[in-house]
Protein backbone atom coordinates (compact mmCIF):
# COMPACT_ATOMS: atom_id res chain seq x y z
CA UNK A 1 0.00 0.00 0.00
CA UNK A 2 2.83 2.42 0.89
CA UNK A 3 4.55 1.62 -2.40
CA UNK A 4 1.47 2.57 -4.44
CA UNK A 5 1.10 5.75 -2.40
CA UNK A 6 4.70 6.67 -3.24
CA UNK A 7 4.10 6.04 -6.94
CA UNK A 8 0.95 8.17 -6.86
CA UNK A 9 2.80 10.98 -5.11
CA UNK A 10 5.67 10.81 -7.60
CA UNK A 11 3.28 10.92 -10.57
CA UNK A 12 1.32 13.82 -9.07
CA UNK A 13 4.41 16.08 -9.05
CA UNK A 14 4.18 16.97 -12.79
CA UNK A 15 0.58 15.82 -13.29
CA UNK A 16 -1.19 18.06 -10.76
CA UNK A 17 -0.05 21.35 -12.40
CA UNK A 18 -1.12 19.99 -15.80
CA UNK A 19 -4.54 19.01 -14.46
CA UNK A 20 -4.96 22.56 -13.18
CA UNK A 21 -4.13 23.89 -16.67
CA UNK A 22 -6.87 21.69 -18.13
CA UNK A 23 -9.28 22.89 -15.44
CA UNK A 24 -8.49 26.51 -16.34
CA UNK A 25 -9.63 25.77 -19.90
CA UNK A 26 -13.11 24.88 -18.61
CA UNK A 27 -15.14 28.06 -17.85
CA UNK A 28 -17.22 26.59 -14.97
CA UNK A 29 -14.05 25.61 -13.06
CA UNK A 30 -11.90 28.70 -13.59
CA UNK A 31 -12.64 30.62 -10.40
CA UNK A 32 -12.05 27.60 -8.19
CA UNK A 33 -8.93 26.57 -10.13
CA UNK A 34 -7.36 30.02 -9.84
CA UNK A 35 -7.59 29.67 -6.06
CA UNK A 36 -5.98 26.20 -6.28
CA UNK A 37 -2.87 27.35 -8.18
CA UNK A 38 -0.81 27.68 -4.96
CA UNK A 39 -1.39 23.94 -4.37
CA UNK A 40 0.38 23.02 -7.65
CA UNK A 41 3.92 22.75 -6.17
CA UNK A 42 2.76 21.06 -2.94
CA UNK A 43 3.17 17.46 -4.21
CA UNK A 44 6.74 18.30 -5.29
CA UNK A 45 7.53 19.77 -1.88
CA UNK A 46 6.10 16.72 -0.09
CA UNK A 47 8.03 14.40 -2.41
CA UNK A 48 11.31 16.20 -1.74
CA UNK A 49 10.81 16.16 2.03
CA UNK A 50 9.08 12.82 2.61
CA UNK A 51 9.77 10.34 -0.19
CA UNK A 52 12.93 8.59 0.95
CA UNK A 53 12.89 5.19 -0.71
CA UNK A 54 13.79 6.44 -4.21
CA UNK A 55 11.01 4.59 -6.04
CA UNK A 56 11.15 4.37 -9.83
CA UNK A 57 7.89 4.52 -11.74
CA UNK A 58 8.11 2.95 -15.22
CA UNK A 59 5.66 4.00 -17.91
CA UNK A 60 6.48 1.77 -20.92
CA UNK A 61 3.46 3.10 -22.85
CA UNK A 62 4.65 6.72 -22.78
CA UNK A 63 6.89 7.98 -25.62
CA UNK A 64 9.64 5.38 -26.14
CA UNK A 65 9.22 4.03 -22.64
CA UNK A 66 9.44 6.58 -19.81
CA UNK A 67 10.47 6.33 -16.21
CA UNK A 68 10.53 8.87 -13.40
CA UNK A 69 12.31 8.70 -10.08
CA UNK A 70 14.05 10.85 -7.49
CA UNK A 71 17.65 10.65 -6.32
CA UNK A 72 19.76 12.83 -4.03
CA UNK A 73 20.55 15.39 -6.73
CA UNK A 74 16.99 15.78 -7.99
CA UNK A 75 15.73 15.87 -4.38
CA UNK A 76 17.79 18.99 -3.62
CA UNK A 77 16.61 20.63 -6.84
CA UNK A 78 13.01 19.61 -6.26
CA UNK A 79 13.14 21.07 -2.75
CA UNK A 80 14.21 24.59 -3.67
CA UNK A 81 12.25 24.56 -6.95
CA UNK A 82 8.97 23.70 -5.20
CA UNK A 83 9.57 26.40 -2.57
CA UNK A 84 10.19 29.04 -5.22
CA UNK A 85 7.22 28.00 -7.37
CA UNK A 86 5.08 28.14 -4.22
CA UNK A 87 6.42 31.64 -3.53
CA UNK A 88 5.54 32.76 -7.05
CA UNK A 89 2.09 31.11 -7.05
CA UNK A 90 1.06 33.21 -4.04
CA UNK A 91 1.82 36.44 -5.92
CA UNK A 92 0.21 36.04 -9.35
CA UNK A 93 -0.46 39.33 -11.16
CA UNK A 94 -4.07 40.48 -11.02
CA UNK A 95 -4.15 41.58 -14.68
CA UNK A 96 -4.41 38.62 -17.03
CA UNK A 97 -4.23 36.12 -14.19
CA UNK A 98 -6.00 33.39 -16.16
CA UNK A 99 -3.60 33.57 -19.12
CA UNK A 100 -0.56 33.93 -16.88
CA UNK A 101 -1.68 31.01 -14.72
CA UNK A 102 -1.73 28.64 -17.71
CA UNK A 103 1.82 29.49 -18.76
CA UNK A 104 2.96 29.48 -15.13
CA UNK A 105 1.58 25.99 -14.42
CA UNK A 106 2.85 24.53 -17.70
CA UNK A 107 6.36 25.82 -17.04
CA UNK A 108 6.18 24.44 -13.51
CA UNK A 109 5.14 20.99 -14.72
CA UNK A 110 7.99 20.94 -17.25
CA UNK A 111 10.48 22.00 -14.58
CA UNK A 112 9.41 19.21 -12.21
CA UNK A 113 9.40 16.59 -14.98
CA UNK A 114 12.97 17.52 -15.97
CA UNK A 115 14.08 16.76 -12.41
CA UNK A 116 12.27 13.42 -12.24
CA UNK A 117 12.99 12.13 -15.77
CA UNK A 118 15.18 9.05 -15.97
CA UNK A 119 15.27 8.67 -19.76
CA UNK A 120 16.31 10.95 -22.62
CA UNK A 121 12.96 11.39 -24.44
CA UNK A 122 11.12 12.37 -21.25
CA UNK A 123 13.94 14.71 -20.22
CA UNK A 124 14.02 16.47 -23.59
CA UNK A 125 10.23 16.74 -23.89
CA UNK A 126 9.94 18.25 -20.41
CA UNK A 127 12.88 20.58 -21.05
CA UNK A 128 11.30 21.83 -24.28
CA UNK A 129 7.86 22.31 -22.70
CA UNK A 130 9.40 24.28 -19.84
CA UNK A 131 11.48 26.51 -22.13
CA UNK A 132 8.68 27.24 -24.60
CA UNK A 133 6.05 27.90 -21.93
CA UNK A 134 8.38 30.48 -20.35
CA UNK A 135 7.67 32.65 -23.40
CA UNK A 136 4.13 33.27 -22.12
CA UNK A 137 5.35 34.38 -18.69
CA UNK A 138 7.96 36.77 -20.09
CA UNK A 139 5.56 38.36 -22.60
CA UNK A 140 2.73 38.64 -20.06
CA UNK A 141 2.60 42.45 -19.86
CA UNK A 142 2.42 42.63 -23.69
CA UNK A 143 4.54 45.76 -23.88
CA UNK A 144 7.06 46.30 -26.64
CA UNK A 145 9.94 45.58 -24.25
CA UNK A 146 8.32 42.42 -22.87
CA UNK A 147 7.46 41.10 -26.32
CA UNK A 148 10.99 41.71 -27.57
CA UNK A 149 12.50 40.01 -24.49
CA UNK A 150 10.19 37.02 -24.93
CA UNK A 151 11.10 36.67 -28.61
CA UNK A 152 14.82 36.78 -27.82
CA UNK A 153 14.33 34.21 -25.05
CA UNK A 154 12.38 31.97 -27.44
CA UNK A 155 15.12 32.15 -30.09
CA UNK A 156 17.80 31.17 -27.58
CA UNK A 157 15.56 28.47 -26.09
CA UNK A 158 15.00 26.92 -29.52
CA UNK A 159 18.71 27.13 -30.28
CA UNK A 160 19.54 25.44 -26.99
CA UNK A 161 16.99 22.70 -27.59
CA UNK A 162 18.37 21.91 -31.05
CA UNK A 163 21.89 21.69 -29.64
CA UNK A 164 20.69 19.59 -26.71
CA UNK A 165 18.76 17.25 -29.03
CA UNK A 166 21.93 16.72 -31.07
CA UNK A 167 23.82 15.87 -27.88
CA UNK A 168 21.17 13.41 -26.72
CA UNK A 169 21.05 11.67 -30.10
CA UNK A 170 24.84 11.36 -30.13
CA UNK A 171 24.76 10.05 -26.56
CA UNK A 172 22.09 7.47 -27.39
CA UNK A 173 24.12 6.31 -30.38
CA UNK A 174 27.24 5.94 -28.20
CA UNK A 175 25.57 4.05 -25.35
CA UNK A 176 22.77 2.26 -27.24
CA UNK A 177 20.39 3.16 -24.42
CA UNK A 178 17.98 5.94 -23.49
CA UNK A 179 18.46 5.46 -19.74
CA UNK A 180 20.07 8.45 -18.01
CA UNK A 181 21.82 6.13 -15.53
CA UNK A 182 24.14 4.95 -18.30
CA UNK A 183 24.85 8.17 -20.19
CA UNK A 184 28.24 8.55 -18.49
CA UNK A 185 29.37 5.05 -19.52
CA UNK A 186 31.21 6.26 -22.59
CA UNK A 187 34.48 7.80 -23.67
CA UNK A 188 33.93 11.58 -23.73
CA UNK A 189 34.06 13.12 -27.19
CA UNK A 190 34.95 16.74 -27.81
CA UNK A 191 31.90 17.25 -30.03
CA UNK A 192 29.56 15.86 -27.38
CA UNK A 193 31.19 17.92 -24.63
CA UNK A 194 30.88 21.05 -26.78
CA UNK A 195 27.18 20.37 -27.40
CA UNK A 196 26.48 19.84 -23.68
CA UNK A 197 28.51 22.92 -22.72
CA UNK A 198 26.62 25.11 -25.20
CA UNK A 199 23.13 23.60 -24.86
CA UNK A 200 23.00 23.88 -21.08
CA UNK A 201 25.20 27.00 -21.09
CA UNK A 202 22.35 29.00 -22.66
CA UNK A 203 20.19 28.20 -19.64
CA UNK A 204 23.08 28.80 -17.22
CA UNK A 205 24.01 32.21 -18.64
CA UNK A 206 27.52 31.42 -19.86
CA UNK A 207 29.06 34.62 -21.33
CA UNK A 208 28.17 35.08 -25.02
CA UNK A 209 25.26 32.68 -24.46
CA UNK A 210 23.67 34.83 -21.74
CA UNK A 211 22.01 37.47 -23.92
CA UNK A 212 18.42 36.28 -23.37
CA UNK A 213 18.54 36.27 -19.55
CA UNK A 214 18.83 39.98 -18.55
CA UNK A 215 16.02 41.20 -20.86
CA UNK A 216 13.81 38.31 -19.69
CA UNK A 217 14.44 39.07 -16.01
CA UNK A 218 13.68 42.74 -16.62
CA UNK A 219 10.36 42.02 -18.36
CA UNK A 220 8.91 39.07 -16.46
CA UNK A 221 6.43 39.64 -13.59
CA UNK A 222 7.83 39.13 -10.09
CA UNK A 223 5.68 36.03 -9.59
CA UNK A 224 7.55 34.34 -12.44
CA UNK A 225 10.91 36.00 -11.78
CA UNK A 226 11.21 34.17 -8.44
CA UNK A 227 11.16 30.63 -9.94
CA UNK A 228 12.92 31.71 -13.14
CA UNK A 229 15.91 33.10 -11.27
CA UNK A 230 16.05 30.30 -8.72
CA UNK A 231 14.65 27.12 -10.28
CA UNK A 232 14.94 27.45 -14.09
CA UNK A 233 18.32 29.18 -14.11
CA UNK A 234 19.98 26.31 -12.23
CA UNK A 235 18.77 23.69 -14.69
CA UNK A 236 21.84 24.49 -16.80
CA UNK A 237 24.00 23.35 -13.89
CA UNK A 238 21.66 20.37 -13.37
CA UNK A 239 22.20 19.29 -16.98
CA UNK A 240 25.96 19.41 -16.60
CA UNK A 241 25.80 17.43 -13.35
CA UNK A 242 23.52 14.85 -14.95
CA UNK A 243 25.22 14.36 -18.33
CA UNK A 244 28.92 15.22 -18.06
CA UNK A 245 31.34 12.38 -17.17
CA UNK A 246 31.99 13.87 -13.73
CA UNK A 247 33.66 11.45 -11.34
CA UNK A 248 34.20 8.96 -14.17
CA UNK A 249 37.20 10.11 -16.18
CA UNK A 250 39.66 12.99 -16.27
CA UNK A 251 39.05 15.50 -19.09
CA UNK A 252 41.74 18.19 -18.71
CA UNK A 253 40.87 20.09 -21.91
CA UNK A 254 37.27 20.68 -20.90
CA UNK A 255 38.28 21.34 -17.32
CA UNK A 256 40.33 24.28 -18.60
CA UNK A 257 37.45 25.47 -20.81
CA UNK A 258 34.98 25.40 -17.92
CA UNK A 259 37.33 27.18 -15.53
CA UNK A 260 38.20 29.85 -18.11
CA UNK A 261 34.50 30.46 -18.82
CA UNK A 262 33.90 30.55 -15.06
CA UNK A 263 36.47 33.29 -14.49
CA UNK A 264 35.06 35.33 -17.39
CA UNK A 265 31.50 34.90 -16.04
CA UNK A 266 32.53 35.98 -12.52
CA UNK A 267 34.13 39.20 -13.72
CA UNK A 268 31.79 39.96 -16.65
CA UNK A 269 28.63 39.62 -14.54
CA UNK A 270 29.95 42.07 -11.97
CA UNK A 271 31.28 44.66 -14.45
CA UNK A 272 28.12 44.82 -16.55
CA UNK A 273 25.78 44.43 -13.58
CA UNK A 274 27.16 47.53 -11.90
CA UNK A 275 26.10 49.66 -14.89
CA UNK A 276 22.42 48.65 -14.66
CA UNK A 277 19.73 51.20 -13.83
CA UNK A 278 17.07 48.67 -12.74
CA UNK A 279 17.21 46.08 -9.96
CA UNK A 280 15.81 43.10 -11.90
CA UNK A 281 18.36 42.96 -14.76
CA UNK A 282 21.10 43.62 -12.20
CA UNK A 283 20.10 40.38 -10.47
CA UNK A 284 20.41 38.60 -13.82
CA UNK A 285 24.06 39.66 -14.10
CA UNK A 286 24.57 38.70 -10.47
CA UNK A 287 23.32 35.19 -11.36
CA UNK A 288 25.77 35.01 -14.27
CA UNK A 289 28.60 35.88 -11.89
CA UNK A 290 27.44 33.33 -9.31
CA UNK A 291 27.16 30.62 -11.97
CA UNK A 292 30.81 31.34 -12.73
CA UNK A 293 31.69 30.26 -9.19
CA UNK A 294 29.69 27.06 -9.61
CA UNK A 295 31.38 26.36 -12.95
CA UNK A 296 34.70 26.30 -11.08
CA UNK A 297 33.37 23.20 -9.32
CA UNK A 298 32.52 21.58 -12.67
CA UNK A 299 36.04 22.32 -13.90
CA UNK A 300 37.51 20.80 -10.74
CA UNK A 301 35.36 17.70 -11.16
CA UNK A 302 36.56 17.21 -14.73
CA UNK A 303 40.18 17.63 -13.60
CA UNK A 304 40.03 15.37 -10.51
CA UNK A 305 37.41 12.58 -10.72
CA UNK A 306 38.50 11.17 -7.34
CA UNK A 307 37.39 14.35 -5.58
CA UNK A 308 34.01 14.49 -7.31
CA UNK A 309 31.73 13.23 -4.46
CA UNK A 310 32.85 16.07 -2.17
CA UNK A 311 32.72 18.62 -5.02
CA UNK A 312 29.20 17.50 -5.97
CA UNK A 313 27.99 17.97 -2.39
CA UNK A 314 29.47 21.47 -2.28
CA UNK A 315 27.92 22.35 -5.65
CA UNK A 316 24.45 21.14 -4.66
CA UNK A 317 24.56 23.19 -1.48
CA UNK A 318 25.76 26.23 -3.43
CA UNK A 319 22.87 25.81 -5.88
CA UNK A 320 20.43 25.48 -2.96
CA UNK A 321 21.79 28.60 -1.28
CA UNK A 322 21.90 30.70 -4.45
CA UNK A 323 18.42 29.67 -5.62
CA UNK A 324 16.80 30.57 -2.29
CA UNK A 325 18.77 33.81 -1.91
CA UNK A 326 18.07 34.99 -5.45
CA UNK A 327 14.41 34.00 -5.18
CA UNK A 328 14.17 35.91 -1.89
CA UNK A 329 15.70 39.01 -3.49
CA UNK A 330 13.16 39.00 -6.34
CA UNK A 331 10.34 38.29 -3.88
CA UNK A 332 11.64 41.09 -1.69
CA UNK A 333 11.18 43.68 -4.44
CA UNK A 334 7.42 43.25 -3.99
CA UNK A 335 7.49 43.70 -0.20
CA UNK A 336 10.49 45.98 0.35
CA UNK A 337 8.30 49.03 0.93
CA UNK A 338 6.65 47.12 3.84
CA UNK A 339 9.67 45.17 5.15
CA UNK A 340 12.67 47.20 4.07
CA UNK A 341 15.10 45.76 6.63
CA UNK A 342 14.45 42.15 5.61
CA UNK A 343 15.83 42.52 2.09
CA UNK A 344 19.30 43.01 3.55
CA UNK A 345 19.41 39.37 4.72
CA UNK A 346 19.48 37.59 1.33
CA UNK A 347 21.76 40.31 -0.06
CA UNK A 348 24.30 39.73 2.73
CA UNK A 349 23.96 35.95 2.39
CA UNK A 350 24.69 36.20 -1.33
CA UNK A 351 27.75 38.34 -0.58
CA UNK A 352 29.00 35.62 1.79
CA UNK A 353 28.54 37.22 5.20
CA UNK A 354 30.13 34.98 7.89
CA UNK A 355 27.84 32.31 9.38
CA UNK A 356 25.37 32.73 6.52
CA UNK A 357 24.41 30.17 3.89
CA UNK A 358 26.56 32.04 1.37
CA UNK A 359 29.62 31.83 3.61
CA UNK A 360 29.17 28.09 4.09
CA UNK A 361 28.56 27.52 0.37
CA UNK A 362 31.63 29.49 -0.70
CA UNK A 363 33.90 28.00 1.96
CA UNK A 364 32.84 24.43 1.21
CA UNK A 365 33.34 24.89 -2.54
CA UNK A 366 36.63 26.74 -2.05
CA UNK A 367 38.21 23.87 -0.15
CA UNK A 368 37.31 21.46 -2.98
CA UNK A 369 38.51 23.39 -6.02
CA UNK A 370 42.12 23.01 -4.95
CA UNK A 371 41.86 19.78 -6.95
CA UNK A 372 42.41 21.94 -10.06
CA UNK A 373 45.82 21.93 -11.79
CA UNK A 374 48.62 23.97 -10.24
CA UNK A 375 48.08 27.12 -12.30
CA UNK A 376 44.38 27.38 -11.45
CA UNK A 377 44.74 26.24 -7.84
CA UNK A 378 47.21 29.09 -7.33
CA UNK A 379 45.05 31.65 -9.13
CA UNK A 380 41.62 30.79 -7.74
CA UNK A 381 42.38 31.83 -4.11
CA UNK A 382 42.99 35.33 -5.47
CA UNK A 383 39.99 35.35 -7.78
CA UNK A 384 37.41 34.21 -5.22
CA UNK A 385 37.90 37.22 -2.90
CA UNK A 386 37.64 39.49 -5.96
CA UNK A 387 34.39 37.71 -6.86
CA UNK A 388 33.14 38.17 -3.30
CA UNK A 389 33.95 41.89 -3.50
CA UNK A 390 32.12 42.11 -6.80
CA UNK A 391 29.05 40.39 -5.37
CA UNK A 392 29.05 42.79 -2.43
CA UNK A 393 29.22 45.77 -4.79
CA UNK A 394 26.38 44.30 -6.87
CA UNK A 395 24.24 43.83 -3.76
CA UNK A 396 25.00 47.42 -2.67
CA UNK A 397 23.89 48.60 -6.10
CA UNK A 398 20.79 46.40 -5.89
CA UNK A 399 19.80 47.80 -2.49
CA UNK A 400 20.33 51.34 -3.77
CA UNK A 401 18.12 50.74 -6.82
CA UNK A 402 15.52 48.86 -4.78
CA UNK A 403 15.21 51.56 -2.13
CA UNK A 404 15.28 54.30 -4.74
CA UNK A 405 12.04 53.00 -6.24
CA UNK A 406 9.16 53.77 -3.83
CA UNK A 407 7.16 50.59 -4.47
CA UNK A 408 6.83 48.03 -7.23
CA UNK A 409 3.36 47.87 -8.81
CA UNK A 410 3.42 44.11 -8.20
CA UNK A 411 2.95 42.99 -4.62
CA UNK A 412 4.27 39.67 -3.32
CA UNK A 413 3.22 37.59 -0.32
CA UNK A 414 4.64 38.79 3.01
CA UNK A 415 4.21 35.42 4.86
CA UNK A 416 6.04 33.54 2.10
CA UNK A 417 8.75 36.19 2.16
CA UNK A 418 9.41 35.53 5.84
CA UNK A 419 9.35 31.77 5.27
CA UNK A 420 12.07 32.11 2.62
CA UNK A 421 14.15 34.32 4.90
CA UNK A 422 13.78 31.89 7.81
CA UNK A 423 14.92 28.96 5.67
CA UNK A 424 17.85 31.00 4.39
CA UNK A 425 18.92 31.91 7.94
CA UNK A 426 18.64 28.34 9.24
CA UNK A 427 20.22 26.72 6.17
CA UNK A 428 23.88 26.79 7.34
CA UNK A 429 22.87 25.16 10.63
CA UNK A 430 20.72 22.45 9.04
CA UNK A 431 23.23 21.13 6.50
CA UNK A 432 26.10 19.05 7.97
CA UNK A 433 29.01 20.46 5.97
CA UNK A 434 32.34 20.46 7.80
CA UNK A 435 33.91 23.93 7.71
CA UNK A 436 36.49 25.25 10.16
CA UNK A 437 34.94 28.67 10.74
CA UNK A 438 37.89 30.13 12.63
CA UNK A 439 40.10 29.61 9.56
CA UNK A 440 37.50 30.79 7.05
CA UNK A 441 36.15 33.74 9.04
CA UNK A 442 38.68 36.41 8.05
CA UNK A 443 38.97 35.24 4.42
CA UNK A 444 35.18 35.62 4.13
CA UNK A 445 34.99 38.94 5.95
CA UNK A 446 37.69 41.18 4.48
CA UNK A 447 36.35 41.24 0.86
CA UNK A 448 32.91 42.31 2.14
CA UNK A 449 34.40 45.02 4.36
CA UNK A 450 36.58 46.35 1.56
CA UNK A 451 33.71 46.38 -0.94
CA UNK A 452 31.48 48.12 1.59
CA UNK A 453 34.15 50.77 2.13
CA UNK A 454 34.27 51.33 -1.62
CA UNK A 455 30.49 51.41 -2.08
CA UNK A 456 29.64 53.70 0.83
CA UNK A 457 31.12 56.96 -0.54
CA UNK A 458 29.73 56.24 -4.01
CA UNK A 459 26.13 56.24 -2.80
CA UNK A 460 26.29 58.44 0.30
CA UNK A 461 28.77 61.23 -0.44
CA UNK A 462 27.77 64.01 -2.83
CA UNK A 463 30.68 63.20 -5.14
CA UNK A 464 28.95 59.86 -5.71
CA UNK A 465 26.83 61.57 -8.34
CA UNK A 466 29.86 61.41 -10.62
CA UNK A 467 29.89 57.62 -10.40
CA UNK A 468 26.17 57.41 -11.04
CA UNK A 469 26.68 59.12 -14.41
CA UNK A 470 28.58 56.13 -15.78
CA UNK A 471 26.84 55.05 -19.02
CA UNK A 472 24.47 52.13 -18.54
CA UNK A 473 24.62 49.05 -20.71
CA UNK A 474 21.11 47.88 -21.62
CA UNK A 475 19.98 44.41 -20.45
CA UNK A 476 21.44 41.90 -22.85
CA UNK A 477 24.46 44.20 -23.56
CA UNK A 478 26.05 42.63 -26.67
CA UNK A 479 22.59 41.56 -27.87
CA UNK A 480 22.16 45.06 -29.32
CA UNK A 481 25.35 44.68 -31.33
CA UNK A 482 24.18 41.30 -32.62
CA UNK A 483 20.79 42.73 -33.58
CA UNK A 484 22.43 45.59 -35.45
CA UNK A 485 24.50 43.12 -37.43
CA UNK A 486 21.53 40.89 -38.21
CA UNK A 487 18.87 43.56 -38.86
CA UNK A 488 20.19 44.57 -42.33
CA UNK A 489 19.70 40.97 -43.40
CA UNK A 490 16.03 41.20 -42.41
CA UNK A 491 15.33 44.35 -44.43
CA UNK A 492 13.51 43.81 -47.69
CA UNK A 493 15.47 44.54 -50.86
CA UNK A 494 12.41 46.07 -52.47
CA UNK A 495 14.59 48.31 -54.59
CA UNK A 496 15.30 45.42 -56.94
CA UNK A 497 12.54 45.47 -59.50
CA UNK A 498 12.47 41.71 -59.92
CA UNK A 499 11.72 41.20 -56.20
CA UNK A 500 9.50 44.21 -55.53
CA UNK A 501 6.20 42.38 -55.94
CA UNK A 502 7.26 39.50 -53.66
CA UNK A 503 8.60 41.90 -51.02
CA UNK A 504 5.37 43.92 -50.97
CA UNK A 505 3.31 40.74 -50.62
CA UNK A 506 5.37 39.68 -47.60
CA UNK A 507 5.53 43.08 -45.93
CA UNK A 508 1.93 44.08 -46.64
CA UNK A 509 -0.14 40.92 -47.07
CA UNK A 510 -3.75 41.29 -48.24
CA UNK A 511 -6.61 41.00 -45.76
CA UNK A 512 -7.60 37.43 -44.91
CA UNK A 513 -11.02 36.41 -46.30
CA UNK A 514 -13.76 36.04 -43.68
CA UNK A 515 -14.20 32.36 -44.58
CA UNK A 516 -10.65 31.73 -43.36
CA UNK A 517 -10.38 34.42 -40.66
CA UNK A 518 -13.34 33.20 -38.56
CA UNK A 519 -12.15 29.57 -38.18
CA UNK A 520 -8.61 30.81 -37.61
CA UNK A 521 -9.80 33.13 -34.82
CA UNK A 522 -11.73 30.25 -33.23
CA UNK A 523 -8.79 27.84 -33.40
CA UNK A 524 -6.49 30.54 -32.02
CA UNK A 525 -8.26 30.57 -28.65
CA UNK A 526 -6.07 28.92 -26.04
CA UNK A 527 -9.00 26.91 -24.61
CA UNK A 528 -9.60 25.31 -28.01
CA UNK A 529 -5.86 24.76 -28.46
CA UNK A 530 -5.59 22.92 -25.12
CA UNK A 531 -8.53 20.64 -25.93
CA UNK A 532 -7.22 19.90 -29.44
CA UNK A 533 -3.77 19.14 -28.03
CA UNK A 534 -5.25 16.63 -25.59
CA UNK A 535 -7.28 15.00 -28.39
CA UNK A 536 -4.12 14.80 -30.50
CA UNK A 537 -2.12 13.21 -27.66
CA UNK A 538 -4.83 10.62 -26.98
CA UNK A 539 -5.07 9.84 -30.70
CA UNK A 540 -1.30 9.34 -31.00
CA UNK A 541 -1.35 7.12 -27.94
CA UNK A 542 -4.12 4.95 -29.40
CA UNK A 543 -2.39 4.70 -32.77
CA UNK A 544 0.86 3.59 -31.13
CA UNK A 545 -0.89 0.79 -29.26
CA UNK A 546 -3.33 -0.53 -31.84
CA UNK A 547 -2.18 -3.60 -33.76
CA UNK A 548 -3.11 -3.59 -37.43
Amino acid sequence: MIEYLEYALLLSVPLWPLLLVIALALPPMRNVTLRLIPTAPVPALITALWLSSDPELSLPWLLLGSSISIDDMSRVYLLFSSLLWLSGSLSLPAAGRLRFGCWFLTTMAGNFMVLLAQDMPTFFLAYAVMSLASFGMISHWQTKTATHAAKVYLVFAMLGEMILLSALLLMADNTLTLDLDFVRDRVPEHLLMALLFTGFGIKAGVPLLHMALPPAYAAVPLAAAVPMAGALFHLGLYGWLRFLPLGEVEVPVWSTIFVTAAVVAMLYGVCVGLTQREAKPLLAYSSISQMGIMMLGIGAGLAAPDHWPAIETALLFYALHHALAKGALFHGLGVQHRHRAGIWLPALALAGMPFSSGALAKASLKQEIYALPDFWSALIPWLLPIGSMGTTLLMARFLYLGFKKPAYPEQTSSPMWWILLTILILLPWLVPLSIVWKHALWSLTWPILLATALAWPVYRVKTGAVFRRIPSLPPGDILLAVERLVSPLMVSHAGHAEHKKEAEALLHPPATPALIALPERFLGKWQVAVILLLVLLVSVFLLLHVEF
